[in-house]
């Protein structure tokens, strides 16, 4: 078992950003102001805010200060909740005016709504379509674009694993025949522990490993999951505290720490049974609390995209493939030895294809765009927390 070598970036920004987002889940009474977090140099912070900060707020950003990373505060006219509520009324027009998002919610600055509309050049009813989302916002300013996407579920599969399980696997429901990812060992409030997948893999059914496409060891069973986070539980055998974090064959490994939504701007790893980790480039988060719609119609979120474009100034790479459906979107802690599930990977844009990393065997389309759910509301719609364990300091 090895260690990953090098750095994404600042640990210390990611930690950073770790322990500005859970304060801010753990402290709702003085947090309502709270809009978004952005990555804006090698050791600063935005923390966009509406009003005040709140006094209870400054012990933690004179620690973070003496770590050397610093935060900058930047007022906003909106909360977070503000936009999300806000954006809850847009998607209900999916259904009343047959309106599918390839994404939408908070722009880039946090001061208004984007909303990208899937819509065919011929489509007649875009002014119609734009008046309703912009009413439906109400006073807050909303950006609308049309554009053509394809996009696909990452139906997306370590190969050969045995109870206790880890995240990072892969495993196949045995209805529907699917092979994607687990995104980490979880528990339930009453003690009942479980690998969490995403549920357009197979919901009310066994799952077990991949085992090269022939079967094999009992996973266990998965419940009902939740659609608006394409989220599922899947409960019955022992399970560990680590996730597979290696090459697709590999058996590398690290722990994990408690998970925290990423910041706009945050350096991440993909790490989908399939393609194994992705972390080379490095991938980067390019819109935060988005919400999408999947091919089944569902609406799912937040979330957000992450991106592996233009590494090197000239080409696209693979961020997430086929196969890795359901595993973790992570970012490094504590000097790379542990690692921070930031979301759970669900949706590959598939307008441009890039040459698939990974397990060589199989005909994989793999993407430079996906899209993940926040580790948060796959953990509050689940009523999980992820099993985490902590190491001694090096």
């Amino acid at each position: 078992m090895t260690h990953p070598e090098g750095s994404l970036g600042s640990s210390a920004l990611a930690d950073a950003n770790g322990r500005l987002q859970n304060w801010v889940l753990q402290n709702p009474a003085v947090t309502a102001g709270f809009n978004s977090i952005a990555f804006v140099g090698p050791d600063t912070l935005d923390l966009r805010w509406k009003g005040q900060l709140p006094s209870a707020l400054g012990p933690v950003l004179d620690e973070l200060k003496t770590s050397g990373v610093t935060v900058r505060p930047v007022e906003v006219p909106w909360s977070r909740q503000e936009i999300l509520d806000a954006v809850q009324v847009m998607l209900k027009l999916t259904s009343s005016e047959d309106v599918n998002f390839y994404m939408v919610g908070p722009n880039s600055d946090g001061d208004g709504i984007k909303a990208v509309v899937n819509a065919s050049p011929a489509s007649s009813n875009r002014a119609a379509i734009e008046d309703s989302l912009k009413a439906a916002a109400g006073d807050i300013p909303v950006t609308v674009v049309f554009e053509e996407h394809t996009t696909k579920l990452a139906s997306i599969d370590r190969r050969h694993d045995t109870e206790p399980f880890w995240g990072g696997a892969a495993v196949t429901s045995l209805t529907d025949g699917r092979s994607c990812t687990t995104l980490a060992p979880a528990r339930k409030p009453d003690g009942t522990t479980g690998l969490i997948a995403a549920r357009h893999c197979g919901r009310n059914q066994l799952y077990e490993t991949y085992d090269d496409g022939l079967g094999g060891n009992d996973v266990g069973t998965a419940g009902g999951g939740v659609v608006s986070t394409d989220s599922v539980f899947i409960k019955g055998k022992i399970v560990g505290w680590q996730d597979f974090t290696g090459a697709w064959n590999s058996s590398d490994f690290n722990p994990l720490v408690p998970g925290a939504d990423p910041g706009l701007g945050d350096e991440v790893c993909s790490n989908g049974a399939f393609s194994g980790r992705i972390c080379d480039g490095p991938l980067m988060v390019m819109a935060v609390d988005q919400f999408t719609t999947l091919d089944d119609g569902s609406n799912v979120g937040p979330g957000f995209w992450f991106s592996n474009r233009n590494r090197d100034g000239m080409q696209a790479h693979a961020a997430l493939g086929d196969g890795d459906s359901g595993g973790a979107v992570f970012s490094w802690a504590n000097s790379n030895r542990q690692i921070q599930s930031n979301g759970m990977a669900v949706k590959i844009r598939t307008d441009e294809y890039t040459s698939c990393p990974g397990s060589p065997d199989l005909v994989r389309f793999c993407s430079p765009d996906g899209f993940a759910i926040n580790i948060s509301a796959v953990n509050n719609s689940l009523d999980t927390h992820l099993i985490t364990t902590v190491l001694p300091s090096p």
